[in-house]
């Protein structure tokens, strides 16, 4: 899969109209090829905010693939983001079934049923878990920092203390940029933020660290723009900065070639072609 495999790492460079030619380049070549129909819809569908897309591209891929635990949990994060919790659950059930190994996808998947049910101190614990298995995050202490997000959310919901705990851990990670090249870290930071703690202005801070970040490193593997399209992000999505924070990431540019999400088509008016104020812009 020479062609997926440089799509992913397009994707994760922020490169995404090429990402999406190298997807569709493998899917030209073997239309039937589960993974990287799921690849798309995981690296560059989903994170670009097409998630209806994105479904339905799973969802295929799954057929296509129905024995393969993998395929099944990409689906329940999709889902996820769809706010779609029956299908997340028949999902954790079906690798139940399928004998998926407890991986941080999958536990991440039991931790939103947790939460949807109320059940704080499992969701944080089940996150701590997932965070643990990433060597890089559980070096910079993310996964216990994961407990004490859900503690605080369960009790009260917020904690000036705790926003500053995560902004202080992005600006040490500056100094070596390490953190930014762990898969996820920034996305679930993000999330956290602005998501589970309500601290809208937190999560801008930290965006804006990741777009310098970007810029330094030429990498975004970090971010896992995904966590910008869950349900309890809509808050951060209201604010006014983030038309501009997509733009700086240079979605428009994919959206001219594969239509916007609902609400999003003013940006691509503004897109002005490569470089133009976006992510790759020097």
């Amino acid at each position: 899969m020479p062609y997926a495999i440089a799509a992913a790492l397009d994707a994760a460079a922020g490169h995404w109209l090429d990402a999406l030619a190298g997807f569709n380049a493998a899917l030209e070549l073997d239309e039937g090829n589960p993974n990287a129909r799921c690849a798309l819809a995981v690296h560059v569908l989903a994170p670009a905010g097409l998630i209806g897309t994105a479904r339905e591209a799973v969802e295929r891929a799954v057929m296509d693939g129905p024995a393969d635990g993998n395929l099944h949990v990409a689906r329940g994060q999709i889902a996820a983001i769809a706010g779609d919790w029956d299908c997340v659950e028949a999902t954790v059930e079906m690798a139940r079934l399928l004998g998926v190994p407890e991986r941080p996808a999958l536990l991440l998947l039991r931790a939103d049923l947790a939460r949807r049910d109320g059940k704080w101190q499992q969701a944080g614990s089940l996150t701590a878990s997932a965070m643990g298995q990433w060597p890089g995050l559980a070096l910079h202490g993310i996964d216990e920092l994961a407990r004490s997000v859900f503690e605080v959310a369960g009790r009260c919901g917020s904690d000036s203390r705790l926003t500053e705990a995560i902004l202080a851990l992005a600006a040490r990670a500056d100094a070596d940029g390490s953190l930014w090249r762990v898969p996820a870290a920034a996305g679930y930071l993000m999330a956290w933020l602005g998501g589970i703690l309500g601290a809208i202005e937190g999560a801008y801070q930290l965006g804006d660290r990741l777009i310098a970040a970007r810029r330094r490193s030429g990498h975004l593997a970090g971010l896992s723009l995904h966590h910008l399209w869950r349900p309890e992000m809509q808050g951060f999505r209201q604010d006014v900065r983030f038309d501009r924070l997509l733009t700086m990431l240079g979605l428009p540019l994919l959206w001219r070639r594969t239509g916007p999400p609902p609400g999003y088509s003013q940006l691509i008016d503004s897109a002005n072609g490569r470089g133009a104020g976006g992510i790759d812009a020097a």
